[in-house]
């Protein structure tokens, strides 16, 4: 018996405003390939972070969830770091005999935290703990690897999209 839960956290600020469209349609294609028992839980984050879907495993719901996410009228502000805070917790790893828990999170930004200075990237972290982050970096203006990668903790966890 297992469980292997999947969150996907999507910035929707004005930095990636163009992008969004990639956005969704990369969401939708990892919903697309996920195995039939994946449950999934989608949120977006600019200034605060939002549930678009919580966990599920039905596929129909996962891809209209991502339609409705918004691609313009976005707001400035990117508080990545406090976003990774708000959904670290939705699962937790376990691996035991009479069942496991499997979870990683998958975040598509540019990786520039604009929001409040007092949330940083160790806060972050430590809510993440061991929980396993891939990270797709949005090429764009504010793009900042170095945190981003940080975040990944693992080179095979970090990919640059194009």
């Amino acid at each position: 018996p297992f469980e292997l839960k999947t969150v996907l956290l999507l910035d929707i600020t004005r930095s990636v405003e163009g992008l969004v469209p990639q956005i969704k349609d990369a969401a939708r294609s990892l919903v697309e390939m996920k195995l039939p028992d994946q449950q999934i839980a989608i949120y977006t984050f600019d200034s605060e972070t939002h549930e678009v879907q919580a966990f599920t495993k039905n596929k129909q719901e996962l891809l209209a969830a991502i339609d409705d996410i918004p691609e313009a009228g976005l707001v400035n502000s990117t508080n990545l770091y406090g976003a990774v805070m708000d959904v670290a917790g939705l699962w937790e790893d376990s691996y035991a005999i009479d069942g496991i828990v499997d979870g990683s999170m998958v975040i598509f930004t540019d990786g520039r935290h604009n929001a409040s200075q007092t949330v940083t990237l160790s806060n972050a972290l430590n809510a993440l703990g061991p929980r396993r982050a891939y990270v797709a970096a949005l090429n764009s203006s504010d793009l900042d690897e170095a945190a981003l990668k940080t975040l990944a903790n693992d080179p095979e966890r970090y990919f640059k999209a194009e």
